[in-house]
């Protein structure tokens, strides 16, 4: 086993042994890590074992290959498809998977705090106004409860995301097995778990951010213009004050050199960009003033 293999063996065998362990102890709200604790103990066993099973190198190496003679399957077989068609196809099929897996507990977030605020009438948040507002009209529109309204949403925004990162994964993995990597990172980090009808006000914006990677990248390899990163960004920060976290992010698209293909282009002088930035300010504002007026 090389080095960096056993790097890998160590990481993986100590999160699975602390997922096992932390899921004995749910009054300590150890969040992201107790999760096991809500599923039937012989399921919570079964699955214990089939991660610690799948770590030895025998059947670590069985199920690596039986995964990419599957995935060649499904690539022959979708290669006529056009790509992102085939994006819409899984970003679609994830939306059940979101659903049936939902979270069964409105212990964690702010689930009982936003729902009642949304059952009492409220129809702004200062931290999350755009957010906020969208689900309690939908809320009120289609008569569902608040619990079950941001459920929907959740698992939507989960679908939604896929269809996101399938295109990141496209745009920054080179081959095959870069693409796959990626996707797979993208696919299992924490966060994740805003996707399974967990009712909080980040779900939404965490969207909005994979949006905001995905045409800023777009954007320096000069397939969109400055407007579509700037546009997300709009989006993020109405969804939830705390994406004006990447407005260094914005600034530097506005003044980047993009590559040479992009400067062909379009060559325009960062100067347009950077009075963009000042509308973009201006329309933040614009917008957080008519949500909590009106």
């Amino acid at each position: 086993m090389r080095k960096i293999e056993k790097v890998i063996f160590l990481t993986c065998l100590f999160l699975v042994l602390v997922h096992a362990v932390a899921s004995f102890f749910p009054k300590e709200r150890l969040w992201g890590l107790d999760l096991l604790c809500y599923v039937p103990p012989f399921f919570r066993w079964l699955l214990i074992g089939f991660c610690l099973l799948i770590l030895t190198p025998p059947v670590n190496r069985f199920v690596a290959d039986g995964l990419a003679k599957l995935l060649t399957l499904a690539e022959n077989g979708l290669k006529k498809i056009n790509k992102y068609y085939k994006y819409a196809l899984i970003s679609l099929a994830s939306f059940p998977l979101f659903w049936i897996f939902k979270i069964k507990t409105s212990l964690l977030g702010d689930a009982s705090l936003r729902a009642t605020e949304i059952l009492m009438g409220t129809k702004f948040s200062p931290t999350e106004p755009l957010d906020f507002y969208l689900h309690a009209q939908f809320s009120n529109l289609l008569k569902l409860n608040p619990f079950i309204t941001y459920a929907i949403l959740s698992c939507l925004a989960g679908a939604l995301f896929v269809f996101l990162i399938l295109l990141l994964s496209n745009i920054i993995g080179k081959k095959k097995q870069e693409k796959l990597l990626v996707f797979s990172i993208l696919a299992t980090m924490g966060a994740n778990q805003l996707f399974f009808g967990y009712v909080e006000s980040y779900t939404l914006m965490y969207v909005a951010q994979g949006g905001f990677i995905l045409s800023s990248l777009y954007y320096l390899k000069g397939k969109c213009g400055f407007f579509w990163p700037s546009l997300v960004f709009i989006l993020g920060v109405s969804l939830h004050l705390s994406a004006i976290f990447l407005l260094p992010s914005v600034l530097y698209l506005s003044v980047a050199k993009r590559s040479r293909e992009a400067k062909a282009k379009n060559k325009i002088f960062p100067l347009t960009n950077i009075i963009k930035m000042a509308l973009i300010l201006l329309i933040i504002c614009g917008g957080f003033f008519i949500l909590r007026n009106y």
